[in-house]
């Protein structure tokens, strides 16, 4: 039985491998606006990139001004030009919307056959998706990005295949 303190590590060690595969690292320097950066642990995409320029004593830095792709955020990171920075792995998915059930979307994963039910619908996509499904009824494909452990949807487009 591991004491609390064992247990401890053994989950920031788990935390860490899992991190370690979504993660990889890039020259500050070599980030551009669009690129997705970590920034205080938040998977951010850069809305804004300044180098600064060294000074007598110093090195040239890098300021990045980053939008959280989860929670619309914006956060500032600044970093010498020639550190490595953390970047998230970023995937996105397309999927089939089959149907509405309550505040959630069923979705097909069309290369596994898998159906899943635990996105919620966009707020602002909501209106539009209802009345889409039950006048036209038109197929959606529903875009999903995730990074580090979460997914988000993005886009929801007519499929006019």
């Amino acid at each position: 039985m591991l004491d609390s303190n064992a247990r401890n590590q053994y989950n920031n060690m788990r935390t860490a491998n899992e991190l370690g595969n979504m993660i990889s690292y890039k020259q500050a320097s070599a980030c551009r606006k669009g690129d997705h950066i970590l920034i205080k642990g938040f998977p951010c995409k850069i809305i804004d990139m300044k180098h600064i320029k060294n000074g007598k004593h110093g090195v040239a830095k890098c300021k990045f001004t980053g939008t959280g792709i989860f929670d619309n955020i914006n956060r500032i990171f600044q970093e010498s030009a020639h550190s490595d920075i953390e970047v998230p792995e970023i995937s996105r998915k397309d999927y089939c919307l089959l149907g509405l059930e309550e505040e959630y979307m069923s979705l097909l994963d069309e290369t596994t056959g898998c159906i899943r039910r635990d996105l919620r619908i966009p707020d602002d996509k909501m209106e539009n998706v209802k009345k889409g499904l039950l006048e036209d009824e038109v197929n959606y494909l529903v875009t999903v990005m995730g990074a580090m452990g979460e997914e988000k949807i993005v886009d929801i487009k007519k499929d006019h295949n």
